[in-house]
């Protein structure tokens, strides 16, 4: 099958994700890939802000709660509240930035195609080959992250104050992310994978 036509197929795909829309941050910079002949997006991420039960593993259901904004404190801490009388293990806080999946018509156009996206920050990037396709897959992921335990036994281990000190330290690296997103479109836009 030629690149056009598995873009196309592609794209008609119905949305597969938990919240079944692209993120609003992130839906121009997805739309503008799929512009470019070379290339379409498979998945992408605007950066989240999240609450897990565990770190470094794949557990299902492990994502307890959910941000692709940054909430306010006091959201927080009422959801917090919600899902500590349910969850003795211990919980996370956690930034992770944005990631976006990409298929490339070639190697070549691939290993373009990061190296735009690691000059403008996205140092966490790269390209493979998945077990189904025949063509390079470019995952670009930055680099803004945060972990941090917050609650144990159904109890914050950590005060109000300190908890706004960590959001407020959060939100400072999706703005960062978010410029990146930002930079990335306008690279696109002006036109330098157009070849």
């Amino acid at each position: 099958m030629d690149f056009a036509h598995e873009k196309s197929n592609a794209l008609r795909k119905i949305d597969k994700s938990s919240k079944k829309s692209i993120d609003k941050q992130i839906k121009s910079l997805v739309a503008e890939i799929n512009k470019l002949s070379n290339f379409y997006t498979t998945s992408s991420c605007s950066g989240r802000f999240v609450i897990v039960k565990e770190l470094g593993k794949k557990i299902k259901n492990a994502i307890l709660l959910s941000y692709h904004s940054p909430p306010k404190l006091e959201v927080l801490l009422k959801d917090l509240r919600k899902i500590l009388e349910s969850n003795k293990q211990p919980l996370f806080f956690k930034y992770e930035p944005s990631i976006l999946h990409v298929v490339a018509s070639s190697t070549e156009k691939a290993a373009r195609f990061v190296e735009i996206a690691r000059q403008l920050g996205f140092k966490k990037s790269g390209f493979y080959f998945g077990r189904k396709r025949k063509r390079p897959v470019i995952e670009l992921i930055s680099t803004e992250t945060l972990a941090l335990p917050i609650a144990k036994n159904g109890k914050l281990l950590v005060g109000e104050k300190y908890l706004s000190l960590v959001l407020n330290f959060a939100k400072k690296l999706h703005n960062k992310n978010n410029t990146k997103i930002k930079k990335l479109f306008a690279k696109l836009k002006n036109g330098d994978l157009n070849s």
